[in-house]
């Protein structure tokens, strides 16, 4: 099993999810704002300076691990126990299953949320940045499409209801861990966090770890 370092602490981290409203435009935003950032499944893809690429699911690793793109991802590479039994790669960090709910506090592992995207959230939590924001973090269709890219080749389409409720217990837990949340994602269906405009949130400063 691996372990979360705090490797950004204090600083702003943007995950990044793989919502059907994500586009190149924002993808290229979050490359020139040079935040620390973290990305789920396909969403490597189009942010291949991401420092870390979560998936939960081996089938999705079967789909992409004889990618060119894949192979030569410079990033971290991570997943979660149980998936690891099936995933053949000495590469991909395995984390522990710590539950469902609220956020994990445990560098070795994480909550599931029910959602790889609540899950790399946690990742980004145990980094103790100051903040993160969200983008490509929509929780619903967005013109008939599940993915900014389509969809997956099983067609699976996330429970975005029984998601939706996970994140007020996240949004519970950041604020005890005192970790900001924002949500930059245009038209998001998660109500957890406060909306913000994407240049805001990857401009506005983290707070100060020294004062006086």
């Amino acid at each position: 099993m691996s372990k979360v370092l705090p490797a950004f602490k204090g600083r702003t981290v943007v995950c990044m999810a793989s919502g059907p409203s994500l586009t190149q435009q924002q993808v290229d935003m979050v490359k020139a704002a040079g935040l620390p950032t973290l990305v789920c499944n396909d969403s490597y893809r189009i942010a291949p300076f991401a420092d870390l690429v979560y998936f939960a699911d081996s089938k999705w690793w079967k789909w992409h691990k004889d990618k060119p793109e894949w192979k030569t991802f410079a990033g971290e590479k991570c997943t979660i126990h149980s998936s690891a039994f099936q995933v053949d790669d000495p590469q991909v960090h395995v984390l522990k299953n710590l539950g469902h709910e609220g956020l994990s506090a445990d560098s070795g592992g994480i909550v599931t949320g029910s959602h790889s995207g609540y899950q790399l959230v946690n990742i980004a939590t145990l980094t103790q940045p100051a903040r993160v924001v969200l983008l490509g973090y929509d929780c619903s269709r967005v013109n008939g499409k599940k993915h900014w890219f389509g969809d997956h080749p099983d067609g699976t389409e996330p429970p975005y209801e029984a998601i939706r409720k996970r994140y007020n217990t996240m949004a519970s837990a950041a604020e005890r861990l005192k970790i900001e949340i924002l949500n930059a994602t245009p038209g998001s269906k998660i109500e957890s966090f406060p909306m913000v405009e994407l240049a805001g949130a990857l401009a506005h400063p983290a707070p100060a770890l020294v004062s006086g």
